[in-house]
């Protein structure tokens, strides 16, 4: 049996919804979808407490990408899978693809992801994330027998100042093929062990591929959505560290938010996504302290997700159940 890929705006919902419960000790379930009624023009979604209603504004802050249709193959594809491999856990999946990936669109390199999504997919129990291993190889050079310095080009790039500790003589490493570096910081070390281990190793003028991983995301998500698999895919051109598409993005979804009524509802939320690599980079924040209270005074709740995870970023005012 066939199943439908679940769009991220489902996934975006059904996240906000279980992370409000555990976060205010209460029961949210997002509605099966919007009242036909006058009422509730303008929300993108309504989640339920009791007999409150909480209307929901979903976005995802950067333009529909033109990698659509692969993001969509890959979906469908992983959807399949998920059904078919009876080690994947019945439920629904986001894989969350870090900023600047391109997807593959041809063959073998589409199958070959294919296989190391389904893999990782393989034993995540419900609400749990886990990173997932991806093979790339990142090029070092020894461009010098004189000095201590190894200039990094990629993933590693801030890392630069570690990773030229210790080494003797002047080295290039071009890491653009890692796009997401483990959330610990003990597997950041020991991958930059391995470079420098490498990098001893290397005569003057000689270059050198050295296999090592790019890292990952895949949700298992919460077990209100339907069964089915989604891919959250940023455009690759996307700058994870310019701020100025995330404050015009935002901008025009408040534009957005201003235009309804809230007085229909008990509660007003944003919720959003963005690309970055971990969610203790993202820029909404920022961005929304740099505005006027006027552009987004009217919500009660904005929240970030990214990676997979998480974050409040507009502090309640009072909450409904908390009256009276």
């Amino acid at each position: 049996m066939s199943l439908t890929p679940i769009t991220s705006q489902t996934v975006l919902l059904h996240l906000l919804a279980a992370w409000m419960s555990e976060r205010f000790y209460r029961t949210f379930r997002p509605a099966d979808e919007l009242p036909k009624n006058d009422d509730t023009i303008g929300f993108d979604a309504l989640i339920t407490q009791r007999n409150r209603m909480i209307g929901v504004f979903i976005a995802e802050l950067w333009n529909a990408p033109k990698i659509a249709s692969v993001t969509e193959q890959l979906s469908a594809l992983l959807s399949d899978d998920a059904v078919s491999d009876e080690s994947i856990e019945d439920g629904a999946y986001a894989v969350w693809i870090p900023p600047k990936v391109r997807l593959p669109s041809t063959e073998p390199y589409l199958s070959e992801l294919r296989l190391q999504l389904v893999k990782g997919m393989r034993g995540i129990s419900i609400d749990e994330r886990r990173e997932i291993r991806i093979p790339r190889a990142v090029t070092l050079a020894k461009l010098e027998n004189t000095g201590a310095y190894m200039s990094v080009t990629g993933g590693f790039s801030k890392e630069w100042l570690a990773l030229s500790e210790g080494v003797q003589g002047s080295f290039h490493l071009d890491s653009h093929k890692i796009s997401r570096l483990p959330k610990e910081r003990a597997e950041v070390e020991s991958m930059m062990t391995q470079i420098r281990d490498k990098a001893m190793l290397l005569r003057e003028g000689e270059l050198t591929e050295l296999d090592i991983f790019d890292h990952w995301t895949i949700s298992h998500l919460p077990e209100t959505i339907s069964s089915g698999v989604t891919v959250i895919s940023p455009p690759p051109e996307l700058d994870p560290h310019d701020g100025t598409p995330v404050r015009q993005d935002l901008r025009r979804v408040l534009k957005r938010v201003q235009q309804t009524d809230m007085s229909t509802v008990d509660m007003s939320v944003l919720v959003v996504t963005t690309a970055v690599t971990h969610i203790d980079q993202e820029l909404v924040t920022t961005a929304i302290k740099g505005m006027s209270p006027t552009m987004y005074g009217m919500l009660d709740l904005v929240v970030v997700v990214a990676d997979g995870e998480l974050r409040q970023v507009l502090q309640p005012r009072a909450l409904p159940w908390d009256a009276g």
